[in-house]
């Protein structure tokens, strides 16, 4: 019986199967007039033009040319020619998908990419230009000229060995992910309002980036220049970068420009130079400088060299050769200084270093000029002083201990002598504590105010206070109650 059953279930299913299959089948026959093409066309596929002699001939002093808006690509290396420049770009609103292909400079030729048309503000300069994806080495002078028109976008390009700068552009453009490197000048030369992401630049014979006014850098490195690392000579905000090994400083930003969350180590010139009004926030500091002069943050004037105000929050400066903060005035906040080859820190004139800590520098911990306020800060195991002020100063609520290691009149505060007819006057030191010292508190000047100081186990004496100064009453209560009420009472224990 189930012999039977089988062949009958498989004959039955094959006569369904064949009836679906012809229920579904088109005509045999084709339609009638010309059979058209399914395939995408190469334009649909790779959209614009590809560079070469057909599209974009070139003439007398490039070997492509591109004139006319639109999109365009390469299918394969660009070669330079002598006294040529690989392609001009004489049109605006282009983009140019290099297709990780190279524009290689050759013997004699000029620049990678020419945008410049023929001359600043001409209708043949290159503007809102977009240029992605590839590699433009080898020119005998910049990799891309085009400082006479701007607004370009650059994606994923690598500029490297050119003999002058990498690319020139001018005001508005933005670079993501591009690579400046071993070029004969900058790596990137550019005008104002420029805006770097996550871009590098190392190697190059001049600055790693020198940009115009007002530009910022976000998430970049740069590295062994000869020139220095980033440099912005008016405003600028440089954030989440890193700059090591270069000759000059690793960051330079001017009047109102600010520096957050950098890392910035060995560098020859100093660290951060800062101008005018500028701001630098939870940055890291080491190594940098070669001699005495070259600080770890600076805040001077760019062109004039003049020592100005600024802003510094919650910075961490080790093993500068120099001072590991110099400013003017302004604000020094919440910041470590150590192991710096001058003085920690030192303000000359009129602002406030609070909750700052100084620690094992050559010289002096903190120093404060002219109206210094110097309030909750520590310093300790610095070679001569602590603290040390000059006029019109307030050293208040801080901690100084074993400062002098290096000389025999180390104190952790003091007010040097000027020398007749000049004084170290009006100062106010109050609230201190001052331990193993060589002096806990020296005053070597008149006409200032010390109270409510407390000082121990300094090894030469606890107070030093010349006459002509205002005091309060030093009481010795080693091992003993206080029972003085004197308010202003100074005490050594």
């Amino acid at each position: 019986m189930s012999k039977q059953i089988v062949p009958v279930a498989c004959a039955i299913a094959g006569s369904v199967l064949a009836a679906v299959v012809i229920s579904h089948a088109g005509p045999l026959d084709p339609p009638a007039g010309p059979v058209a093409p399914t395939y995408k066309t190469l334009n649909e596929i790779e959209p614009g033009k590809p560079v070469n002699l057909v599209n974009t001939p070139g003439d007398g002093d490039s070997v492509f040319k591109i004139t006319a808006p639109g999109r365009y690509y390469l299918t394969g290396d660009v070669v330079g020619a002598s006294g040529k420049s690989g392609i001009e770009i004489e049109a605006s609103h282009v983009t140019l998908d290099m297709k990780g292909f190279q524009i290689r400079g050759s013997a004699g030729s000029t620049t990678g990419i020419d945008g410049n048309g023929t001359g600043p503000g001409s209708p043949t300069s290159a503007g809102y230009i977009t240029l992605k994806n590839g590699l433009i080495t080898g020119w005998g002078s910049h990799g891309v000229t085009a400082n006479n028109a701007g607004a370009w976008i650059v994606e994923e390009v690598k500029f490297a060995g050119n003999s002058g700068t990498g690319i020139t552009v001018n005001s508005g453009t933005v670079f993501t992910r591009c690579y400046f490197y071993s070029n004969g000048l900058d790596g990137c030369q550019t005008s104002n309002h420029v805006e770097f992401y996550y871009c590098f630049g190392s190697l190059n014979g001049g600055h790693g980036f020198a940009a115009g006014s007002d530009s910022a850098f976000v998430n970049c490195e740069a590295g062994s220049n000869a020139g220095s690392g980033i440099v912005v000579p008016l405003g600028g905000r440089v954030t989440g970068c890193t700059t090591t090994l270069n000759n000059g400083h690793g960051i330079v930003v001017g009047d109102g420009g600010s520096v957050d969350n950098c890392h910035v180590d060995n560098n020859h010139g100093g660290g951060i130079m800062v101008g005018k009004g500028g701001n630098v926030s939870r940055c890291a500091l080491n190594g940098n400088g070669t001699t005495t002069s070259n600080h770890g943050i600076f805040a001077r004037l760019y062109s004039a060299g003049t020592v100005t105000t600024a802003n510094i929050t919650d910075c961490i400066v080790t093993s500068s050769t120099g001072y590991g903060i110099y400013t003017a005035g302004g604000t020094i906040r919440g910041c470590m200084v150590e192991l710096n080859g001058n003085n920690g820190m030192y303000m000359s004139d009129r602002g406030v270093i609070a909750e700052c800590a100084a620690k094992s520098n050559t010289g002096i911990g903190i120093m404060g000029g002219q109206s210094v306020s110097i309030i909750h800060c520590t310093s300790g195991a610095n070679t001569t002083h602590g603290i040390q002020v000059y006029d019109d100063c307030i050293v208040r609520g801080n901690t100084c201990d074993s400062n002098g290691s290096a000389v025999g009149n180390g104190a952790g505060i003091n007010i040097v002598d000027a020398g007749f007819p000049l004084f170290n006057s009006d100062n106010r030191i109050e609230e201190n504590n001052c331990s193993d010292n060589d002096y806990g508190i020296a005053v070597l000047d008149s006409a200032n105010l010390v109270i409510r100081n407390t000082c121990t186990t300094n090894s030469v004496a606890n107070f030093n206070i010349i006459a002509g100064n205002t005091k309060g009453t030093i009481f010795s209560v080693a091992g003993a109650d206080i029972t003085t009420s004197n308010s202003y009472a100074n005490f050594e224990y």
